[in-house]
């Protein structure tokens, strides 16, 4: 309704600028209590808060505080280290390669291995997603997989599928890897003996998988709108979330307590995975999520979108904590947040976060909370 779709800009639209949540908060309450009265002065009170609300929110977006460039064209995946201390980025030109992340050992990235999955051209390289433990990077190319070790630079382990893989995630310490097919399931892989531990079945294409770091739970969403939150010990169902649109976005917590899932152009959800119960709808209609990731202790998620966002929720309460809006080269040149990942001195009490953007930057981001 209108008075929804408005609702959805106070609120998110205060949130995209720099009005102090609990203020946009109490002004969106006073505004969804005036909206549903009918006086004749109503008319002329709603248009003044909407003009209000737009003065007092004017302040620009918090900006990264620090850029770099990692590519010379634009990045086709990357994925970031639990610790954000590596990064993968598969180029469209040069392939794909594994970077040291600038810190307090370098002042700048530093390249360690470039990896491809054949020896005589660059590959396409469209997924790729770090072991927990951060020894290994699995990454894939049409229905080609690859676990490369982040210590030797080697590959250890290749897989050709029967059919293309669409997306990919690994267990904590690179045992098991979940892939998703264009035949309609999702395969889980013993990386270490090698064969196919257990199917994952859809009606229609899985868009999505999420595995735990104990690999004893997973989520997978689907184009029929249906996702599934999986018991991996005995390869059944426990939950089905049902959407009216695509699951085209599913993540899980490392715990596997958590699960999220995003529909096209639809409801963006926290569930848990005990009971199948939403926590929270983190936002009404999906901003386009390219990428998540939750804290490590789960109380956090920061979501990097299509639209150049960035944004940290409350798991708990979807409340928004903090935006930051990445730069771009002109209005036909927009790019995807397709990495982000919570800092190594988050740990120590310091608020940094990293993102990684389709167009080939690195940004380091902070923000007190």
């Amino acid at each position: 309704s209108c008075r929804e779709v408005t609702m959805e800009i106070l609120v998110y639209g205060c949130a995209l600028v720099r009005i102090p949540i609990q203020t946009h908060t109490r002004l969106s309450r006073i505004t969804m209590k005036l909206w549903t009265k009918n006086y004749w002065w109503t008319n002329f009170v709603r248009l003044n808060l909407l003009w209000l609300l737009s003065l007092y929110g004017c302040s620009p977006n918090d900006a990264p505080v620090a850029s770099y460039k990692i590519a010379s064209h634009s990045l086709l995946s990357a994925a970031y280290s639990r610790d954000a201390t590596q990064y993968f980025v598969g180029t469209i030109n040069h392939g794909g390669s594994l970077w040291k992340a600038p810190g307090r050992e370098i002042s700048r990235s530093e390249r360690l291995f470039d990896w491809n999955h054949t020896s005589d051209e660059f590959s396409a390289i469209r997924v790729a997603v770090f072991s927990a433990d951060g020894r290994f990077v699995a990454t894939t190319e049409g229905s080609g997989m690859v676990v490369w070790s982040t210590e030797t630079g080697q590959s250890d382990r290749y897989w050709q599928s029967p059919s293309r893989i669409i997306d990919l995630d690994i267990s904590s310490g690179g045992e098991y890897a979940l892939l998703a097919l264009d035949d309609q399931s999702a395969v889980l892989f013993n990386l270490m003996r090698g064969g196919i531990v257990g199917k994952l079945q859809h009606q229609e294409t899985i868009s999505g998988v999420a595995i735990n770091d104990e690999a004893t739970l997973a989520i997978t969403g689907a184009n029929d709108g249906v996702a599934k939150i999986w018991s991996l010990e005995d390869g059944e169902p426990q939950f089905e979330l049902n959407h009216k649109t695509p699951v085209n976005y599913v993540a899980l917590s490392p715990s596997g307590a958590f699960a999220v899932t995003a529909a096209y152009q639809g409801p963006v959800s926290v569930w848990d995975t005990k009971t199948g119960n939403q926590i929270v709808r983190l936002y009404r209609v999906n901003p386009g999520i390219t990428s998540l990731r939750f804290s490590e202790d789960e109380n956090l998620l920061l979501i990097g979108t299509a639209r150049e966002s960035i944004h940290l929720m409350a798991r708990s309460s979807g409340e928004m904590l903090k935006h930051w809006k990445i730069p771009n080269d002109g209005p036909w040149h927009k790019a995807a947040v397709i990495a982000v990942s919570f800092g190594a001195g988050a740990e120590a009490g310091q608020n940094d976060y990293h993102a990684i953007s389709s167009s080939g930057f690195a940004y380091t981001l902070a923000g007190d909370l």
